[in-house]
């Protein structure tokens, strides 16, 4: 969290505050060359890093129940695990 901000007009109804996040995310933008052993860390792998900022609505509890992107960059997906 870089700030704490007071609800916006266009906040999601019921806000009581505003968080501004800044993300920076890394990941594997290519492999130079397919292989069977690990590439982490060699000359192979060239990571990629994007930076994301976004402001979320929090409400009377924390959760999140709303927000705007400030940044241009915006993932367009993301995979977990469990």
């Amino acid at each position: 969290v870089e700030e704490n901000l007071p609800p916006a007009k266009d906040s999601a109804k019921g806000t009581v505050r505003r968080v501004r996040v800044k993300t920076d995310m890394s990941f594997v933008q290519a492999i130079k060359a397919n292989s069977w052993y690990p590439t982490n860390g060699t000359p192979d792998h060239i990571n990629g890093v994007r930076n994301y900022d976004y402001e979320l609505d929090l409400d009377v509890n924390g959760r999140i129940i709303g927000g705007d992107w400030k940044s241009k960059a915006r993932p367009d997906f993301i995979w977990g695990m469990d």
